[in-house]
């Protein structure tokens, strides 16, 4: 990183994401990789953050793995495709997600 000129380095988990599975893989793989972005970060704290990935096809499920994952140690944000299994980012079903960003800062 050094090398290259990069100070920080935000961890996400990009293609294919989480949202091509069912909801409860989706889940499953998303738990996987925020529980491997907080050790990251804990190990090098001024050099990686993170940003949660939640299984957004299932709103319910997304909510309650930001709610945990959002505690984790480094995590920043909330990672999300531009469109979610079809709906895009301001679909109504994602409101209460967004709302719980906006609590927690």
């Amino acid at each position: 990183m050094q090398r290259q000129g990069v100070d920080m380095k935000c961890l996400s988990l990009t293609t294919p994401m989480v949202y091509f599975a069912s909801p409860a893989f989706g889940l499953a793989r998303a738990q996987c990789y925020n529980d491997a972005a907080a050790p990251a970060h804990l190990k090098y704290p001024d050099k990686f953050v993170g940003f949660p990935q939640v299984p957004m096809q299932d709103p319910a499920l997304a909510l309650k793995e930001f709610d945990r994952a959002a505690r984790l140690p480094g995590m920043r944000g909330l990672y999300r495709a531009t469109n979610i299994a079809g709906a895009e980012l301001d679909d109504k079903r994602f409101l209460d997600i967004y709302a719980r960003c906006e609590e927690l800062g």
